[in-house]
């Protein structure tokens, strides 16, 4: 990982707005790829003076949306071709997910987009469950840049101290993750519990 950074940042100092668009594009993807590492470190950069914080944040947010967007498009019109309803009926974890999301868009979405590769995920859902895509893209617009924001800030006044802000970063996101699956358990614990009542 190390190696993959250092090599992602030598590229974010040749290439500027052009890497963090592709960068960020491409994890938008699943592809795993340190985005927020890098935005926190593209924020350190714009402190300094080596870039503009506003390049940075619009840069990241056209092409996190963009990714998203495309996500979401594969599974929308093309999943269907691969994977069918009946398939997914067979796994009862696949179906109650796919309606949690229908049900609760809002939340599923601006949510994960501050915890990466569960956002990529979700946006194949979204376009699997048929969510609209006004809906999808607005909420996704909204948490992304509430996410690309945050950390492009954080690497500003943080600046050198970047780099150990990515590790309490990346931790605060599986945190939040563990959190809001407890919630979900307890929520389906109780309205069971109620249902049995």
């Amino acid at each position: 990982m190390d190696y993959l950074l250092t090599t992602l940042l030598s590229y974010l100092l040749l290439y500027k707005y052009a890497a963090i668009f592709v960068i960020v594009f491409l994890s938008g993807l699943i592809l795993p790829l340190p985005s927020n590492t890098l935005l926190l470190a593209s924020g350190a950069f714009a402190s300094q003076g080596y870039m503009s914080a506003q390049g940075i944040f619009w840069a990241a947010l056209v092409s996190n949306v963009i990714g998203d967007s495309l996500g979401y498009a594969l599974t929308r019109f093309w999943g269907t071709r691969f994977i069918t309803r009946e398939r997914l009926g067979r796994f009862k974890a696949v179906a109650r997910t796919e309606e949690f999301v229908r049900t609760h868009v809002r939340m599923t979405i601006l949510i994960t987009r501050f915890l990466g590769t569960p956002g990529s995920i979700v946006n194949f859902l979204c376009g699997l469950s048929g969510v609209a895509y006004r809906r999808f893209v607005l909420y996704d617009a909204i948490g992304n840049a509430l996410d690309t924001g945050f950390f492009i800030i954080a690497g500003y006044y943080l600046g050198t101290f970047s780099e150990n802000f990515s590790d309490i970063a990346e931790l605060a996101g599986w945190i939040s993750l563990v959190v809001v699956l407890i919630f979900l358990v307890l929520r389906l614990f109780w309205k069971k519990r109620g249902a049995m009542v």
